[in-house]
């Protein structure tokens, strides 16, 4: 199924990507879709928007690189973060990621540009 997600957008999108990691095929696997079918889909698409080389890499995953991110400072620290804060952070990465392109930021945070545009002010973003 991911295969053929990727050939999909590899011709949608016209990406020379060639397959995926070993360890996001594992993440992927172990992963709970909630969203079923659709939601996987929605992954491998917003990875390969991200991913820049030939295979999908975990930094083509950053709602799971978050997670983890998360998950190792909460266990080495017992500070917890806002929900506001957590936002702010998520955002700033996949700005980041997306080389501040702000397009395909919102379009992988699933909102639209203004609303994007908004969260950059709010937060300080830039």
């Amino acid at each position: 199924m991911i295969q053929y997600f990727i050939q999909r957008y590899n011709r949608k999108r016209k990406k020379p990507i060639t397959g995926i990691t070993p360890a996001d095929m594992e993440m992927l696997v172990k992963h709970n879709w909630p969203g079923n079918v659709r939601e996987l889909e929605n992954s491998i698409e917003r990875a390969m928007i991200l991913e820049e080389g030939e295979m999908i890499t975990p930094r083509s995953f950053p709602r799971f690189s978050l997670a983890e991110t998360l998950e190792k400072s909460t266990t080495h620290s017992p500070q917890l973060v806002s929900l506001e804060e957590l936002e702010k952070e998520h955002i700033a990465f996949v700005l980041k990621q997306t080389n501040g392109h702000k397009s395909r930021a919102a379009k992988i945070l699933g909102i639209d540009r203004k609303t994007l545009y908004q969260k950059v002010q709010k937060y300080h973003l830039s």
